[in-house]
């Protein structure tokens, strides 16, 4: 199926950051097609998007989930392919079998930087700073254990099964798939950037500014020094090409950056970046603009925020603060050229709210089950 505009392939459509890439692109005039294990999905409510297609859950068949995303590849002539979220160590993949670019590291790399003990480790070696970190039932963590310490898995997402406990408890049994990490006290800080060969094409530092439970509801767009040399330095020292995300805990005494976590995908920091902006960094081009961010320095995901609401009914204070929170910041879906997104939002993320009542877990815990990368 022939175009005459250039095509891009989305491999994922349930969650914002892919309206925000769907519109950026459809602004700079090419054909959006979205890939999904889910049929009813965000992506399929927004005008910026030609088609949706629904692909085999990668969780569920991971050969056939990257049939299906080459099959689409070469049914619309894709121009070029970015994965999302969490499916993108899979896509990556395809890297060495699609003509077309992928927007990601190379499989090893992308899987270097998802494991928590790895990118540690790779941190490390570019003398960043880190907390210690290392695998449970080895002496170090024993020893590590004397100490506030933090129990995570190496491979999750959305904070899951992240559990934190004082110095002198007692360790749980030995699992080869979980970390213990020494416990930082400071402020936590994000950052989102686009890389080139090593090149931070956009750099967003930002804070989380309401949670429900371990996921950020609302976050606002700040500046900070350290994060941004952390984050410039990494990028050129692993000579990274796609969209990375980190978490930092920055020390309240001296100002300190220590990166805990790393994530090879978009996160939250995307909305605050203008589309042309966004579209640029991807494609390399040599035409800038000179508007990197957007205007609005406070972002919402309004109806998780407004779920929040709900949920401190008891707290007087608290849901004082999370009216003003609300209404002081924008939704990262909203937009007047593209109105249904954001009305509809619970209607095209019910598969997961469905199965989130049916296991009693939350959202952000269900969200990427199908398609989140763990080790075989």
């Amino acid at each position: 199926m022939s175009s005459t505009r250039p095509t891009v392939l989305l491999t994922l459509g349930r969650l914002p950051p892919a309206i925000d890439l769907a519109r950026a692109y459809r602004a700079a005039g090419w054909r959006v097609i979205v890939a999904d294990p889910f049929w009813l999905n965000m992506a399929r409510t927004s005008l910026a998007v030609a088609r949706v297609h629904k692909v085999t859950a990668p969780q569920r068949s991971p050969t056939q989930f990257l049939e299906d995303v080459a099959a689409l590849v070469e049914r619309y002539n894709v121009s070029q392919v970015i994965p999302v979220s969490e499916e993108t160590p899979w896509v990556s993949r395809l890297k060495a079998h699609l003509a077309v670019p992928v927007f990601c590291g190379e499989p090893d790399q992308v899987i270097a930087l998802h494991s928590k003990l790895r990118f540690i480790e790779t941190a490390q070696r570019g003398d960043l700073a880190v907390p210690e970190t290392y695998r449970l039932g080895t002496d170090r963590a024993a020893a590590l254990s004397r100490e506030d310490y933090v129990i995570k898995p190496e491979f999750s997402c959305s904070g899951r099964n992240v559990t934190l406990h004082s110095a002198g408890e007692p360790l749980p049994p030995d699992r080869i798939d979980l970390l213990v990490q020494r416990r930082l006290e400071g402020h936590e800080v994000s950052a989102f950037c686009v890389a080139q060969n090593g090149r931070c094409e956009i750099l967003v530092t930002y804070r989380a500014h309401t949670r429900h439970g371990s996921v950020a509801v609302s976050f606002e767009r700040i500046e900070q020094s350290s994060v941004r040399s952390w984050v410039t330095q990494f990028i050129r020292q692993t000579r990274y090409t796609g969209m990375l995300s980190f978490d930092f805990i920055l020390d309240s005494e001296h100002g300190t950056a220590r990166a805990i976590e790393c994530n090879p995908r978009a996160t939250s920091g995307i909305h605050f970046v203008t589309p042309q902006a966004l579209v640029h960094a991807i494609q390399e081009d040599t035409q800038r603009t000179n508007t990197v961010y957007r205007d609005h320095r406070r972002m919402q995901e309004f109806w998780s925020h407004w779920t929040h609401w709900f949920s401190v009914i008891g707290r007087p204070e608290e849901r004082r603060r999370v009216g003003r929170a609300i209404r002081s910041a924008r939704d990262v879906t909203w937009s007047r050229r593209d109105p249904l997104v954001m009305p509809l939002a619970t209607f095209s993320t019910w598969p997961i709210v469905w199965r989130a009542i049916r296991a009693r877990k939350t959202f952000a815990e269900v969200l990427a089950l199908d398609i989140e990368w763990r080790p075989e």
